[in-house]
């Protein structure tokens, strides 16, 4: 069980990673151009924004059905504007990070119905939460180095300098390679 906990550790690591550098990538393109990307499933739409320094996720429930493809990109170089004419919005705003929820009433030839949830926020705020797990990843294997490096154990930090194959703490086998020792050089 550890051993497949420390796997999805790992995996959920590389990928808050990979969202650190998109969203660092997005951030960089955001004051030049605007990113959105739409993905359509059923009556859902999911909008996925990058706005002026910010990042907007949204999530439409359509009284009817839309037209367009099931998922798109667009870029726009003056930049999206959430403003549009015929969304009533009931916005919130705490520590950088504004909701909204209300009713689309586009009335043109369409007739597009529905409403919408939206969360906007700065992108600093969105990168942070996924720096969480690097830095606990990184602290992680700093406190491994530095208890093998002082003959403890990995996992527990009892001291092994009188042990000979297992920790007796914890029960975990002791590391084939010894610990490294600074060698005075001559």
């Amino acid at each position: 069980m550890a051993r497949k906990s420390s796997r999805l550790f790992k995996l959920f690591t590389a990928l808050s990673c990979a969202m650190v550098i998109l969203l660092c990538i997005a951030w960089a393109r955001s004051g030049m151009v605007g990113d959105y990307v739409q993905c359509r499933v059923g009556l859902w739409q999911i909008n996925l924004r990058s706005d002026w320094g910010r990042v907007v996720v949204e999530w439409l429930n359509w009284t009817n059905r839309p037209l367009g493809k099931p998922l798109d990109w667009e870029t726009n170089v003056c930049g999206h504007h959430h403003e549009s004419p015929g969304m009533m919005m009931n916005a919130v705003e705490r520590a950088g990070v504004e909701y909204e929820d209300g009713v689309l009433s586009f009335r043109n030839q369409l007739g597009i119905l529905g409403e919408y949830r939206l969360f906007r926020m700065y992108y600093p705020d969105a990168i942070l939460p996924f720096l969480l797990l690097p830095a606990v990843a990184l602290w992680r294997r700093h406190r491994r180095n530095r208890r093998r490096a002082d003959g403890m154990c990995v996992h527990c930090g009892y001291d092994l300098r009188a042990s000979k194959d297992r920790c007796p703490e914890c029960g975990a086998a002791l590391p084939t390679t010894p610990p490294k020792t600074l060698v005075p050089s001559s």
